[in-house]
């Protein structure tokens, strides 16, 4: 029996020392890091969070439910079809400007629906006042004693009225909410009888607190259009979505439009990679010049005579190839590179291998050379 022949098989790509495998290892961690980095966001309320307080599955009823856009300036409510649009507004921390609100109002006016989602801030109300509707935000915590999900201060509203919008809605959760007050708006959801409102949001339910249902959904015609306003914008967040109904009243506000804008105008801003991409698609002159900027790149990099062109596949294949394969399979495999037509200079090579392998003899060196350039292999006697 013939002895067993240890084969030392080099692994590496390229030639690269374990080193630089392990450099080249770590840039690609970091570069994925980076890249989940620049596309996910920690803010509350922002889509792009998949945390408890973003709102990232409601993106994704949107995404899934009609052709979904998520806005960052006011611009994309005078290009859409307001009749076939719903504009959702989530706790805005800036005040619309002049410019903004009446983009905003001229959507409404022309037959736009928008979702107005706010509790304690004052720019909700703000926007709500120049658009036209009488509904209004408390800012009082509202809270039950009685209807609640695991705490006063997340009170359930048990009475739905037969609102389209409603239909099969037969509870919400609320997390730290305010009410409504209507106007002239029509409540669609109310609290239970036993909700009260506290300034602080602590307990003062005594002899003189006033229990009774509060409005927390009212929808209002304005114009040609529509406002609905929610006096709890956590409704919408990961961790509320799947309570008492809140998904299925989510849904039915986004299937009542084919069309969704997103507004994170005045709310945080979108990840740097998110933002880069809605500019491209918001804006053919940015994209044709991003694409002009891709092309050329390609161009530049496809011209330059890379060193890379050098560490072909074969340079850590065939050593392997040497090692495994018997003469007469190591010939066929010459046979069927030579079809390539390499013109590299023979004793070039043999001097770069050898400067990379200073370990293997000249016949190991012809051998490997013979599987790569074009010519002929070398006959060699079989084992």
């Amino acid at each position: 029996m013939a002895p067993k022949r240890e084969i030392d098989i080099d692994w590496r790509p390229f030639g690269w020392s374990t080193p630089r495998l392990l450099l080249a290892g770590l840039v690609v961690v970091a570069c994925v890091s980076l890249l989940v980095v620049a596309s996910t966001s920690t803010a509350g309320f922002n889509p792009y969070n998949a945390d408890w307080d973003g709102t990232g599955e409601f993106h994704e009823i949107a995404d899934t439910q009609s052709e979904l856009r998520v806005i960052t300036d006011t611009e994309p409510y005078e290009t859409v079809d307001p009749n076939m649009t719903t504009g959702f507004v989530f706790a805005p921390d800036r005040e619309y400007n002049t410019t903004d609100v009446a983009r905003v109002a001229q959507f409404v006016e022309a037959g736009g629906t928008l979702v107005v989602a706010d509790n304690y801030g004052s720019n909700g109300n703000a926007l709500l006042r120049e658009v036209g509707t009488t509904a209004r935000f408390n800012g009082s915590v509202l809270r039950d004693e009685r209807h609640n999900f695991r705490s006063p201060a997340m009170p359930v509203a048990t009475n739905t009225s037969s609102h389209r919008l409603v239909d099969g809605v037969t509870a919400l959760t609320l997390n730290y909410a305010t009410a409504v007050e209507p106007g002239d708006a029509t409540p669609i959801v109310n609290s239970s009888e036993f909700a009260y409102l506290s300034e602080d949001g602590g307990e003062r339910l005594d002899d003189e607190t006033e229990l009774q249902q509060y409005p927390v959904v009212t929808v209002e015609t304005v114009g040609d259009g529509t406002v609905i306003v929610i006096s709890d914008p956590s409704l919408f967040v990961n961790s509320m979505l799947d309570e008492s109904d809140n998904r299925q009243f989510a849904t039915a506000l986004v299937d009542q439009r084919p069309v969704t804008l997103l507004d994170q105008s005045h709310t945080s801003s979108p990840p740097p990679l998110v933002a880069v991409l809605l500019a491209v698609r918001s804006s053919p002159l940015i994209a044709a010049g991003s694409l002009v900027v891709l092309i050329g790149l390609i161009v530049a990099v496809g011209r330059r005579p890379g060193r890379l062109e050098r560490y072909s596949w074969r340079q850590w294949v065939e050593p392997i190839q040497a090692k495994l394969l018997p003469a007469s399979f190591q010939s066929r495999a010459a046979a069927t590179l030579e079809s390539e037509s390499l013109t590299a200079d023979r004793e070039a090579l043999k001097a770069e291998l050898r400067q990379r392998h200073p370990n293997w003899d000249d016949e190991r060196l012809d051998r490997v050379i013979a599987g790569v350039l074009v010519e002929q292999p070398e006959s060699s006697d079989n084992e």
